[in-house]
């Protein structure tokens, strides 16, 4: 089971639905299951999607997720995460299995490419889209080795570990106590 999830058409273009979406429907394997996550605001934002869509109708093995708010029962399932900035890679983290992460803004000013999701996974370039598949068979063999690590340290510096009740409340004290920033403009 492939999770695609993808961020939303931002100000920063790193969505890589429009570039990469048909792509991988059309060389999803056989055994293989491809689940996509839309962000919600992708619907609302772009009227084109609903045309993308339609090349998903009457397939069993592209299911299309769409006005569901819930994520961890999609990562639980997943074997394997394909996205771009979608804050849902780092939940994933925690599962530590394969990401692999389409840099739609690669070799521009906006590129994440030095980001530190990024080096929790296998990244792939636009001009790469349409070897996804060859790319993460080659990659799978490999990938906790060369990844396990880096997603285990930023997912322990992403989700901070569960504090009790009277500890949260120190925490937030601590970290509110002063006075206010000037931008808030009090």
């Amino acid at each position: 089971t492939i999770l695609y999830a993808h961020t939303w058409d931002d100000r920063i273009a790193s969505s890589s639905f429009f570039t990469a979406f048909t792509t991988l429907i059309e060389g999803v394997h056989e055994s293989s299951r491809l689940l996509v996550k839309l962000h919600p605001h992708l619907e609302q934002k772009a009227p084109a999607v609903g045309a993308v869509l339609a090349r998903c109708a009457g397939r069993d093995d592209v299911v299309v997720l769409r006005n569901c708010p819930l994520v961890y029962p999609f990562l639980e399932v997943a074997d394997v995460y394909v996205g771009d900035m979608s804050a849902m890679a780092y939940d994933f983290l925690a599962w530590d299995r394969p990401m692999f992460f389409l840099n739609q803004t690669a070799n521009t000013a906006r590129d994440p490419m030095f980001a530190r999701l990024f080096r929790c996974g296998t990244t792939l370039e636009p001009a790469q889209y349409a070897r996804v598949y060859p790319i993460m068979a080659d990659a799978l063999a490999t990938d906790r080795a060369r990844h396990s690590a880096e997603r285990a340290k930023l997912d322990a510096y992403t989700h901070a570990p569960a504090l009790s009740p009277p500890a949260l409340r120190a925490a937030l004290e601590r970290a509110t106590a002063g006075p206010a920033p000037a931008w808030l403009g009090t």
